[in-house]
């Protein structure tokens, strides 16, 4: 039996209600419960974590056990009739965000740009798409493998900033640092086992800036 699964039984008995009825108002299948509950898995996705804290009014990080003060967060309304609602909580405003594969936190990899599927994310983060990160070249940047990275469309980035950059038919995530006297870009690795990748002169034709990684979100399962 998950800790997750514990933590939703202790926030539905709060609640006075059955995981069944919480599946139910949020519409998410019941046999998620009986698997986590069975051991057969011990996550759910990121989107079904934010329905089931959302739900609470509680943040993902007290329902998978990483806070131990349940905070006052805000609740999705369409998820209550309006006579449930409490009257000091507002709505949790959310946008679909297209999730396009991979990028690589290490050597860039093969850039695969099918949606894989859509994120749902805060109104008030600025961005366009969402890529999953591979490999731990970004780590002192909190950037984990299975992290989903938030990532605005642009051209350019500022001195320093984490951008996602495609080489080639390749991609990858690093900071980049501009030396304009000598035409040079340098992409950096949070990671002192990856080595800096300088491009100048002819090699910059083969490489963009496809957007700058504004935000990330950690895998639930």
């Amino acid at each position: 039996m998950s800790n997750l699964y514990k933590n939703i039984v202790a926030l539905c008995e709060s609640k006075g209600i059955t995981g069944g009825k919480m599946c139910t108002d949020i519409g998410i299948s019941k046999g998620l419960l009986t698997d986590l509950k069975k051991g057969r898995r011990s996550g759910v996705s990121a989107v079904t974590a934010q329905k089931i804290a959302a739900y609470f009014g509680v943040s993902v990080g007290y329902l998978l056990g990483k806070e131990e003060i349940a905070p006052k967060t805000t609740l999705n309304l369409q998820l209550f009739a309006s006579d449930d609602i409490p009257k000091d909580m507002l709505p949790i405003k959310t946008k679909k965000l297209p999730l396009l594969g991979e990028v690589a936190c290490g050597d860039p990899k093969y850039a695969d740009e099918h949606y894989e599927a859509y994120i749902s994310a805060d109104e008030d983060i600025q961005a366009d798409f969402c890529l999953r990160a591979k490999g731990d070249s970004m780590i002192n940047a909190r950037i984990f493998d299975g992290d989903i990275l938030f990532v605005k469309s642009q051209t350019m980035v500022d001195d320093g900033e984490i951008a996602v950059i495609r080489i080639e038919d390749e991609t990858t995530v690093k900071r980049v640092y501009y030396d304009k006297e000598n035409n040079v870009i340098t992409l950096v690795p949070e990671n002192p086992t990856f080595k800096p990748m300088r491009y100048e002169g002819e090699q910059l034709d083969h490489i963009a800036i496809l957007g700058k990684v504004v935000s990330g979100q950690y895998p639930i399962e």
